[in-house]
Formats: C-alpha cells, structure tokens, sequence
C-alpha cells in the first residue's frame, strides 16, 4: 500500500508524513472528517509517496505554470513521485490544461496525469503520448447517494440491483476499448452502496476521507459579485476563486448527525470508517485529500 496526498493549494503541504497535516473542515466539530481520516491513518503508512496536484472539479482551479514549476521542486526536493490533476473542462478549459502540459514537458515531466474529461484524455493521447494516464474517479458512474444504510440500499436495489449498482462501469471491456491505452491506473471514490471489485489484476487507488456527492460547471461562489446574466456562464472570463477561503457545511433538518462538505462547485461526504480494512480490498493506493 502506498499514500499520496491531493491539494489545490500548495501553501496547505507540510511535508512528506501523514502526521503534519490536519483534517479539519469547517467547525472543526463533530462532523466526521477527523475520525475518517484518524482511522485510515492507523492501518496505512504514514509515509508519502506521490504529490498530486490540481483540481478534479474546476478548470478555473488548474494550476498556472509559476505554480507547476513549485510543485515540481517540492517532489524533488521531497523525493515524492508527481501526479498532475485535471479536471472537466469546457473548450475554455481544455486551453489551460494543454498550457499546463506544455509547461510540465518542458520542465522534464516524468510524472502521471489524472484525467476526468474524455476530451482531456483525446488530448493527451493524442499530444502527449508518452504521459502515463489515471482514469479519475469522475470518470466512473457508480451510485454517490450517502443518504441510505446498507439495508435501505437492499430494499431499495434489491441482490440484482445491488450487483449492478456496486460494479464500477469504467473497468468494463466496453468502455475500457474507448479509453487511451496509456491508462494504467483506475481511481475511485468509496460509494455508500458499496464497492464490487473487479476479479482482475488492475491498479487502483482510493481517496479519502471525502467522496463526491455531486458537482456541477455553474458555481455558487463564483457567482458572488457577478450580475445575473453571468452568474450561470462557465469557460469565459476569470474567477476570483473566493472559494479557496471558505468551507461551507450542510445539514438536513431530519438528519442533522449527517453532514455534507461544500468545497468550490463541488459537494463531498466522508464514509463511516468502521470497517477500512474491508475497504482497501483491491486497492493498492489511498489519495488522502485536504480540501
């Protein structure tokens, strides 16, 4: 088993072993984040292996080349293995990732990219054929919804529903056939519905302690300050990225010792941590994540 760290912000690394980091969000309460991530961290290594770096969620989150060319130095000074992130993106978007791809070629990128967008993997396939490609969690289509206990997903799903629901579509042969050959890593969120591994010899890695509930291109934040006609535009213009400096928690009024993360245009969840080793059966990377 090894371990990565994902940040979007380069000021939030403190250094190659688990223990430097903190797992707090929002209130800092009793919301789950820190008993997920405690309980993970007693049955991996606490040592780091990779530095991802990106955003999975936002093109206005990919990162600038004076930013690149930081993260470069800190894996090399640090002796950690690079993985880029990117995220979906609008033809807009998909600009900025061949800028960044262009930047880290030159600098001697010996790295691999995290994809999320089919059109970002026709990208680097077809441009960057030599990069090593990670099929993103977004890729996948498994079931998010963390509303229901295992016994409401039987009765909701039923055993033929639930064989289906808990079977990762990306892995299939059919869908495997449409992706670059260069991909050589598969990674997933953990679904409340449960995850069924697939019987084959495939590298996978799972991130921790949030899994994304749902996102979307229009952003609530972004849309702070701007007029109505543009609040719901997305590949133009800048984005002040006011979300950087805010965490934002969510409660249900019928269940309120259950709550969800709001990061950005993106909202998260942290699966109870009661059983990890279970968990980890299949994978062989865990991407803790600082939101």
């Amino acid at each position: 088993m090894k371990i990565g760290i994902l940040l979007n912000d380069l000021s939030r690394y403190k250094g190659t072993n688990l223990s430097e980091y903190q797992w707090t969000f929002g209130s800092g309460g009793e919301n789950g984040v820190v008993e997920a991530a405690e309980a993970m961290k007693k049955v991996v290594p606490e040592e780091l292996h990779y530095l991802y770096f990106g955003n999975e969620f936002c093109e206005y989150c990919i990162p600038n080349c004076t930013q690149l060319k930081r993260w470069l130095a800190i894996c090399q000074h640090d002796g950690l293995e690079a993985v880029f992130v990117t995220p979906v993106v609008s033809d807009g978007g998909i600009g900025r990732v061949r800028e960044a791809m262009d930047y880290l070629m030159g600098a001697g990128f010996q790295g691999a990219v995290v994809v999320n967008d089919l059109g970002v993997a026709h990208l680097l396939n077809t441009d960057y054929p030599s990069v090593p490609l990670i099929v993103g969690r977004l890729l996948d289509k498994l079931s998010h919804d963390p509303r229901g206990d295992e016994s409401a997903m039987q009765a909701y799903y039923g055993e033929t529903g639930m064989a289906y629901a808990t079977t990762p579509s990306v892995e299939c042969r059919y869908v495997r056939q449409a992706l670059p050959q260069q991909m050589m890593r598969f990674e997933y969120d953990l679904p409340q519905v449960g995850f069924a591994v697939p019987e084959n010899q495939q590298s996978r890695s799972l991130y921790w302690p949030y899994h994304y509930l749902t996102t979307g291109r229009v952003c609530l934040f972004r849309s702070m300050g701007l007029n109505s006609p543009e609040k719901f535009l997305v590949g133009d213009g800048d984005c002040q990225k006011t979300c950087q400096g805010l965490e934002l928690e969510l409660q249900r009024t019928q269940n309120p010792d259950q709550t969800l993360f709001q990061k950005g245009n993106t909202i998260f969840y942290v699966s109870n941590p009661s059983n990890i080793p279970a968990m980890l059966h299949g994978f062989d990377r865990v991407v803790f994540q600082i939101l």
